[in-house]
């Protein structure tokens, strides 16, 4: 019993002695501050501006994102023709690459010229860019002559009274005559909203300061006017 207990205690301190022994055969590859050495082309700045100026040959929604679309850089609406949409983004240097409305862009210099075409139709597109729930129906109002307002949804066509077609900030635009000019729509369900189920968006011009109208009329049911 005696002779077990010493042959026991023996291998304790031998395993305690070999698991606090110092590796000395592994190398130190540890560098001493005083050795580093730093090229003088090195750049420590992470992050940095870039310029882009943008053309069109209309007026649309501008959306600068990642390459996997995830981070929005930038979103605006250009509508100043023909000057360019200039705006200057603080990208980090790691981002050689980004969407412009769908297009694969390379950011080589400090200034990126990009050209969007008008057949860029689906990169251009309001819904598209900004993620919102497209409308039952949308009328540009962009027509150039006739009185036909036609759908963008192709749900459901205007007829116009009283009005004209002039320039707009997409395209054309109509001009309604102050008295009699309105576009009716067919009633349909699918703008008879249930309830309180309804919203409305749109672009409009005065052409003086003071005057009201309504908007928008739909029986006793709901209408929107501008009271100035």
């Amino acid at each position: 019993m005696k002779k077990s207990l010493i042959i026991g205690l023996t291998l304790t301190v031998a395993m305690l002695v070999l698991s606090c022994r110092k590796h000395t055969d592994e190398p130190d590859s540890a560098i001493k501050m005083e050795n580093l050495s730093v090229s003088s082309s090195f750049d420590w700045e992470t992050s940095h501006n870039v310029e882009f100026v943008i053309t069109a040959d209309e007026s649309k929604m501008v959306r600068i994102v990642s390459e996997n679309g995830k981070i929005v850089f930038h979103q605006g609406f250009y509508s100043s023709l023909p000057e360019p949409y200039t705006i200057k983004l603080n990208l980090p240097k790691i981002v050689t690459k980004v969407m412009v409305n769908g297009r694969l862009t390379d950011i080589t210099s400090n200034t990126v010229s990009v050209q969007l075409s008008k057949f860029q139709q689906k990169e251009s597109n309001f819904f598209a860019l900004t993620n919102v729930p497209e409308p039952a129906v949308f009328w540009k109002f962009n027509e150039s002559q006739g009185n036909i307002a036609s759908d963008a949804m192709g749900l459901l066509e205007g007829t116009a009274t009283g009005n004209k077609w002039v320039a707009g900030i997409n395209g054309n635009a109509i001009e309604f005559d102050g008295v009699t000019g309105h576009v009716k729509i067919t009633n349909s369900g699918v703008f008879n909203p249930v309830n309180d189920q309804i919203s409305f968006a749109f672009w409009f011009k005065q052409n003086k300061v003071g005057t009201s109208g309504t908007f928008l009329f739909h029986n006793t049911k709901y209408f929107l006017k501008i009271d100035a």
